[in-house]
């Protein structure tokens, strides 16, 4: 099904799973629904807001959560984020920040933690977040 999506050769089968699963998910957006599931956005404000929708169904407990910017480099350069804002992430759907607390998935997104056992897709859930060292 994801590759029919990627694709852009969705059949009609899929299609009519997809608006099933839509409509239940309209009708009945339970916590557990949201959080379990996997929301595949074509815009970057959609991400945002499932982010926002997913984070604040979260408890947070003793305001542990943070926001962390995005950080971008090029050719092994870091970029500042206005500059990699107008060059291309208004061509991804990549928020240029995530709010991070207890309970939230994340994914990684490049290669560089393999010798950590971490490479691009590889995901997560965040157990603990230190908003006064910034880590998570």
């Amino acid at each position: 099904m994801l590759q029919e999506v990627r694709m852009g050769n969705i059949s009609s089968d899929t299609w009519q799973l997809l608006q099933q699963r839509h409509s239940e998910f309209t009708t009945q957006p339970t916590v557990d629904t949201l959080l379990n599931t996997t929301h595949i956005v074509g815009f970057r404000k959609n991400a945002q807001q499932i982010n926002r929708m997913v984070c604040n169904a979260l408890p947070v407990p003793n305001n542990k959560f943070l926001i962390s910017n995005s950080v971008n480099f090029v050719n092994s350069v870091q970029w500042n984020l206005a500059s990699s804002e107008q060059m291309f992430k208004s061509k991804t759907n990549l928020p240029s920040s995530v709010r991070l607390q207890p309970g939230a998935r994340v994914m990684f997104l490049n290669n560089s933690l393999m010798d950590e056992g971490m490479c691009n897709s590889t995901m997560g859930v965040i157990t603990d977040v230190n908003p006064i060292e910034q880590l998570v």
